[in-house]
């Protein structure tokens, strides 16, 4: 295994980066891109710390410790696609990597974040020696602002830690004794320029009776104020705008679509909409987005009738498949965009209307094209094995987090919070434990009330609260 020290990143423009540059050149959020962005996939400097002295010995120290492997970036460590294939590791693992800050027209006056798609499960980032971030919990993006280390134009040394044992009260849904596990980063890594007041998160909230959707737009460390400009690059709708100030973290504004054309399995239709945050005239931050306009609702046909799911009013029948969303080579990751997508388009050719990821939270882009291609999704929680406190806290973080970022997919209907009793039946389904799956239904349906939301699949019929009852 040859020696290698810290990779240095040759900065190269997405608009020019071809498939064969780097693995998952695609911009891994479709709906909340930025347009300037560079990414970081592809060869990482890499070492496994079985006994765990690293942060000890100061590996986060450029220079301290020579990185004897390479890993390539999203795979994680036991899957064939990351160069490593150890299948059998658990513990601690070190990445590290030079990158330049771009300096460039569209970086200058921003800062550099730098965003990490996914790594499980507990991570830890130092940039040139110092400590950035920890983040606990392996499906959802965590980012760390660079504008503190470095100015564009200038060398960052990026060193990551990431610890995952697999233990049984993570969320880990079928990496605990049925597939291979996945650990370590398994999302794209990317680097993106923001304003230091910029958009930290968008909400749609479609009404198909008045054919509008509300937009919601929270805003992350609000400066002196400026010019919110909501618009449509294929328009759809007219260009709407609000102002924004200190005391404001959320605006809040009602778009009339012209001609409205509802989201469905048959005429997946989606709405590309531009986010533009302007602050004395100038541009400060964008994101580009997109939205269905669809319902999701239960109702009776007839007095005497059964509940039925319906879609835009109507009832429609649901004909899908249980999706693993495990893959030979690259486990928990695809190893492009096409073959995922391909899964997709198989689901249409075969006439499958429908699919239950199972008890995994999707890569975005999986979510992407079953908005896209028009797959309606039941997304499960991925589950804990062994109920305890830390369980339940690690397992609400996950499904806050997930319901978070992926609440803007018209693919989704429904949520499905446990699977069977995995886990909550650990010693037995108690009272006690009904209870708090109670509470964290009541809490998923306040985060999210468009939705169906399910508390357990009926594996041993145990359901006590629950607006549909998958299988």
């Amino acid at each position: 295994m040859r020696m290698m020290s810290l990779l240095t990143l040759c900065m190269t423009s997405m608009a020019t980066a071809g498939a064969n540059d780097v693995p998952w050149p695609e911009h891994p959020r479709p709906d909340f891109q930025r347009p300037t962005w560079v990414n970081l996939n592809g060869p990482w400097a890499f070492r496994f710390d079985p006994d765990d002295v690293g942060v000890e010995q100061e590996w986060f120290t450029p220079g301290k410790r020579t990185f004897d492997r390479e890993i390539i970036v999203p795979f994680g460590w036991e899957s064939r696609l990351s160069g490593i294939n150890d299948t059998e590791y658990r513990g601690v693992a070190w990445y590290a990597r030079e990158i330049t800050i771009p300096d460039s027209d569209e970086w200058r006056g921003k800062e550099p974040w730098l965003v990490i798609g996914a790594a499980d499960f507990e991570t830890t980032v130092w940039v040139d020696g110092q400590e950035a971030i920890e983040h606990v919990g392996g499906y959802i993006p965590f980012a760390v602002n660079l504008a503190g280390f470095a100015k564009p134009g200038e060398k960052v040394s990026i060193i990551i830690r990431v610890k995952d044992t697999t233990d049984e009260h993570q969320p880990v849904g079928k990496q605990h004794g049925w597939y291979t596990r996945t650990s370590g980063i398994w999302q794209t890594v990317y680097l993106e320029p923001r304003g230091e007041t910029h958009i930290g998160s968008i909400k749609f909230h479609p009404d198909i009776k008045k054919g509008t959707v509300r937009c919601g737009v929270r805003l992350d460390k609000r400066t002196a104020g400026g010019v919110m400009k909501v618009s449509s690059p294929d328009g759809a709708f007219d260009p709407v705008e609000w102002t924004w100030g200190e005391d404001v973290d959320v605006v809040i504004e009602d778009i009339e679509i012209k001609q409205p054309r509802l989201w469905s399995p048959d005429d997946p239709h989606l709405y590309n909409v531009r986010f533009e945050l302007t602050a004395d005239g100038q541009s400060i931050d964008r994101v580009d987005s997109y939205f269905g306009l669809r319902e999701i609702s239960v109702g009776k046909p007839a007095a005497d009738a059964v509940n039925l799911i319906r879609l835009n009013g109507k009832p429609i029948y649901l004909r899908g498949a249980l999706h693993q969303s495990f893959h030979p080579a690259g486990v928990y990751q695809y190893p492009d965009d096409a073959t995922m997508r391909s899964d997709y388009e198989l689901c249409k050719k075969l006439g499958l209307n429908f699919l239950r990821i199972h008890i995994k939270t999707p890569i975005p882009r999986e979510l992407y094209w079953a908005d896209k291609l028009g797959v309606l999704i039941m997304q499960d929680m991925p589950n804990y094995w062994k109920h305890s406190e830390q369980a339940t806290i690690w397992w609400q973080e996950t499904m806050e987090a997930s319901i978070a970022r992926d609440s803007n997919h018209p693919s989704i209907f429904s949520w499905c919070l446990f699977n069977e009793t995995w886990g909550i039946g650990d010693g037995g389904y108690s009272t006690e434990r009904q209870e708090w799956v109670r509470r964290m239904f009541q809490l998923a349906k306040q985060l999210d009330p468009t939705r169906l939301l399910a508390d357990t699949s009926q594996g041993t019929r145990d359901h006590f609260v629950t607006e549909v009852k998958p299988c």
